[in-house]
């Protein structure tokens, strides 16, 4: 039987896909990292798993989109798309 959380991707791993989905450093540390990570706890697979739930619903997407390394890291997957009426019906 394999763990779950043995399997998860590394902090390194995730944030690198984060940052090539085109958002910087210093907003990754300031708004998505849970308000109680420290650099140690990036062994701790549990506090990993946390990390990664919280980092998720911060971003708007689904966790396991955010852990699956084999699939493309999607951000408008959380983003309602909008239409606007763009047609010329109404011009009098």
């Amino acid at each position: 039987m394999t763990n779950a959380a043995t399997s998860l991707p590394s902090y390194k791993e995730v944030y690198k896909r984060i940052r090539g989905a085109g958002i910087p450093a210093a907003l990754i540390r300031k708004a998505f990292l849970p308000s109680w990570w420290e650099k140690d706890v990036e062994q701790d697979p549990g506090a990993l798993q946390e990390a990664y739930l919280e980092i998720a619903a911060k971003l708007g997407i689904s966790y396991s989109n955010l852990i699956d390394k084999d699939k493309p890291l999607n951000l408008s997957a959380g983003v309602p798309q909008v239409a606007f009426k763009t047609g010329s019906k109404n011009k009098g």
